[in-house]
C-alpha cells in the first residue's frame, strides 16, 4: 500500500469541516456589554454576598451573558461560589429525582461562568458557553477580619436589581 501526503492532508480536510459544521458556529460568547446587577443581599456584618436567596428566582445567564455584581463586602471576598441550573427557581420546575426535568442545581465548571473580575467592589462572570438555558446565583464569602473601605449598602434582593 502506497502512503501519500496529498490523501493525508485530503483526510483532514474533510474531518475539520465536519467538525465545524457540528459545533457553536452561531454562538456568540465575548463583545457583549455588561450587566451591572446592585440587587441581592449583603448581611449585616458584611461577610456574606448573596445574589438571591436559594429559593428564590436566580438570574438568567444565556450564551455570553456578562454581569457585574456590586457585593457591597467592602472588601475583596475571600470565595467566589457560582451556581447554575436548568431551573429559574428550584421550587419552580421538576424535581430532584427527575432525569429528563430535573431541579437542582450545581456548582459552574469549565467555562460555564468565567470570572472576568474579583475585586473588593465587584465580581464580574461570562457565560462562555453556547448554552442558553442556564440561571445563576453567585455567593461571595468575605474574611470577617479584613479591613473593610468605605462599605456599601446591601442590595434590595431578587432579580430586579438588574440594570441595563
Amino acid at each position: 500500500m502506497r502512503f501519500t501526503w496529498g490523501a493525508v492532508l485530503w483526510a483532514l480536510c474533510l474531518t475539520s469541516s465536519t467538525s465545524a459544521g457540528l459545533g457553536c458556529s452561531d454562538c456568540s460568547v465575548s463583545g457583549q456589554k455588561p450587566i451591572v446587577y446592585e440587587g441581592g443581599t449583603t448581611n449585616a456584618s458584611q461577610t456574606i454576598f448573596e445574589s438571591s436567596d436559594p429559593e428564590d428566582l436566580m438570574l438568567h445567564f444565556p450564551q455570553g451573558r456578562t454581569y457585574q455584581f456590586r457585593h457591597g463586602l467592602g472588601t475583596t471576598p475571600t470565595a467566589v461560589n457560582i451556581y447554575v441550573s436548568f431551573c429559574e427557581q428550584l421550587t419552580k420546575c421538576g424535581s430532584a429525582d427527575s432525569k429528563t426535568n430535573p431541579n437542582n442545581v450545581s456548582l459552574a465548571a469549565g467555562n460555564e461562568a468565567l470570572i472576568e473580575v474579583w475585586n473588593e467592589d465587584m465580581i464580574q462572570i461570562r457565560n462562555d458557553t453556547c448554552e442558553n438555558n442556564f440561571y445563576v446565583r453567585v455567593v461571595a464569602i468575605a474574611d470577617p477580619d479584613a479591613e473593610r473601605s468605605d462599605g456599601g449598602a446591601s442590595g434590595a434582593g431578587g432579580v430586579d436589581g438588574v440594570n441595563d
